[in-house]
């Protein structure tokens, strides 16, 4: 759950901010961009997360893979593998998606079994990169850079012309080799514990 700051006179809001979430029962984090190097007071530093840009031109074709859209346990079995997380975690993050309009997720498959997953958020012409996950045993198959595309190509339908994502360190070198390219990136920050 984040707040994104766009701005040094946004710090003014951030009671607001947090009131919001609490009303809700919610965590939440703040993210800045870094190129703004504020601190906002009250926060401890948490992480920078990375971002990486494509434009949605020119995309290369979709290898030939088994995919699946919208197959929310399928998908939430593999994330849950391949980020080491608890399925009920990976279900709390998959399946809001699946009544969101603006959201979309494909899973591949070997066989009958769901090997990599990717989501995709597509708002006022960005497609948003996110959950791209494979299963240990599946990796450096190319699933990961097929469930990526399959959700470039998707966000394209859909009208969108930009792409980003948070690129972890082994997935760089698959968004840079399809043509993602770095972006200043975001500062997250959380409340510090009274």
């Amino acid at each position: 759950n984040g707040a994104h700051l766009t701005g040094p006179s946004a710090l003014e809001r951030l009671d607001a901010v947090d009131a919001w979430f609490a009303g809700r029962g919610m965590p939440w984090a703040l993210l800045v961009p870094s190129d703004l190097g504020l601190v906002p007071p009250g926060m401890a530093q948490v992480t920078v997360q990375r971002v990486m840009l494509r434009d949605l031109e020119a995309l290369p074709p979709l290898p030939d893979t088994r995919l699946r859209w919208d197959a929310a346990e399928d998908a939430s079995v593999v994330q849950a593998v391949a980020f080491e997380s608890p399925l009920a975690e990976a279900r709390a993050f998959v399946t809001p998606k699946l009544v969101n309009a603006a959201c979309a997720v494909v899973t591949a498959y070997d066989g009958d079994d769901p090997v990599s997953t990717a989501t995709l958020v597509v708002v006022e012409g960005v497609a948003a990169v996110f959950g791209v996950g494979t299963a240990p045993a599946y990796r450096r198959r190319g699933l990961g850079r097929a469930t990526t595309l399959a959700v470039l190509h998707e966000g394209r339908r859909r009208g969108a012309d930009l792409a980003y994502l948070n690129p972890s360190d082994s997935g760089e070198p698959v968004y840079r080799a399809l043509g993602f390219t770095d972006a200043p990136g975001w500062d997250v920050w959380a409340l510090r514990e009274p």
